[in-house]
């Protein structure tokens, strides 16, 4: 059973196994989502292209790498939670330059406002 206060946080909500969410929980989530992603965007900006794609010995590859499977990661929840089928990760090599990458975020960032947008205010499972 979950608290008042467990109910408004979305984060001890999902923890706690709730399994719906209302909208307003949605967007927290996603808000923070976005905020963090952009100070991540903030910090690359000042990379060389060089350092972007430098090959790091990690799990990922490169810093590219890395944030393009989040992309791909968010990409495919979003495409789960539409109702899509079928979707696959992004191919890194497909985003040679910060700049190629910022332009396929700044798309989906677009896309998840408005799909937040026409969310029904109801709860969602």
């Amino acid at each position: 059973m979950l608290n008042a206060r467990e109910e408004h946080d979305p984060v001890m909500f999902l923890l706690k196994g709730g399994n719906t969410m209302k909208k307003n929980q949605i967007i927290d989530l996603y808000s923070y989502d976005d905020w963090a992603n952009e100070k991540l965007m903030i910090t690359m900006s000042h990379l060389e292209n060089e350092e972007f794609i430098r090959d790091l010995s990690s799990s990922f590859k490169s810093i590219r790498d890395t944030m393009v499977h989040i992309l791909g990661a968010e990409e495919l929840w979003l495409s789960r939670w539409m109702g899509e089928q079928g979707r696959v990760l992004l191919n890194s090599e497909d985003f040679p330059t910060y700049t190629s990458l910022t332009g396929r975020w700044d798309d989906f960032r677009n896309h998840i406002n408005d799909s937040t947008a026409k969310t029904p205010s109801g709860m969602l499972k």
